[in-house]
């Protein structure tokens, strides 16, 4: 799912994560509606980790948003997420942008970046717990108390003997980051270089889902439901109702998570040779 939310929410707000090694703290910061940048939807940093847990960087997040409607009611809403990557050392500074579009048709109709979203995904919850819970190879590790990390059987790493590592990725994951999709790969690494990208991205996987659940968890308590479905909260990303900036950090998450898992999969199929 390559998808959008979004929406101005009134009020200031601050949302302390804690996830895996790659951003595990950062702070949001909402723009009220009598601000003047009418279009600056929030921004929030997060710590960069290096392999040993210290903090090497920042990254730097803002985001915008434009809601335009058209002669046929058909409110459309593009959002774009803006990032800079900066570190303490003398490294260049890396920026990215992604824009997304949503449109809500005035007979009830969704689409995001120009795809129709089917009733069936609208109707499904935003979170579906899986059996990935507390799971890891770890326990094949005997008395050798490595590095673990991600998430069991969708994008994981563990050290079974110094710098000896087994690695995990399946190339896609549902949109809650629950499952795989896909053949799993797996590979024993000795002395590989290029393991640590594949833990940096793995650990991004596992932040994206834990910030997904987070997002999803304090939503349903702002709109007072157990369960919480995407057809519950386009709405309020359209209307810039309470709760629009969880919204959207549930559907960022979630694709983020995806690209993350994408990238973090090339790496370990193209880039680490077998042991």
């Amino acid at each position: 799912m390559k998808r959008i939310l979004s929406v101005i929410l009134v009020a200031s707000l601050v949302f302390t994560y804690s996830g895996g090694a790659q951003a595990a703290s950062h702070n949001t910061k909402l723009l009220s509606e009598q601000s003047e940048e009418l279009n600056h939807f929030f921004s929030e940093t997060k710590d960069i980790f290096g392999e040993d847990g210290e903090v090497i960087g920042e990254e730097v997040i803002n985001v915008f948003r434009k809601v335009e409607v058209d002669e046929n009611d058909t409110k459309k809403v593009t959002i774009t997420k803006q990032v800079e990557e900066k570190y303490i050392d003398d490294r260049d500074s890396i920026k990215s942008e992604k824009t997304f579009e949503l449109e809500i048709t005035s007979d009830g109709k969704y689409f995001i970046n120009g795809e129709k979203l089917s009733e069936k995904f609208l109707q499904s919850p935003i979170y579906e717990e899986s059996n990935n819970e507390n799971k890891s190879s770890k326990k094949l590790k005997a008395e050798y108390d490595g590095q673990s990390g991600g998430i069991y059987n969708i994008c994981s790493y563990d050290e079974i003997n110094k710098r000896y590592y087994k690695l995990v990725a399946t190339p896609d994951a549902d949109d809650y980051l629950e499952r795989g999709k896909g053949k799993r790969l797996t590979k024993y690494s000795y002395n590989d270089e290029n393991v640590s990208d594949f833990k940096r991205y793995c650990d991004k996987v596992e932040d994206a889902r834990g910030d997904l659940r987070e997002a999803q968890a304090e939503l349903a308590v702002v709109i007072g439901v157990a369960l919480v479905t995407w057809e519950m909260i386009l709405p309020l990303i359209a209307e810039g109702a309470a709760g629009a900036v969880l919204a959207y950090k549930i559907y960022d998450s979630s694709t983020s998570g995806r690209e993350d898992l994408e990238t973090a999969y090339n790496i370990l199929k193209n880039d680490i040779t077998p042991y």
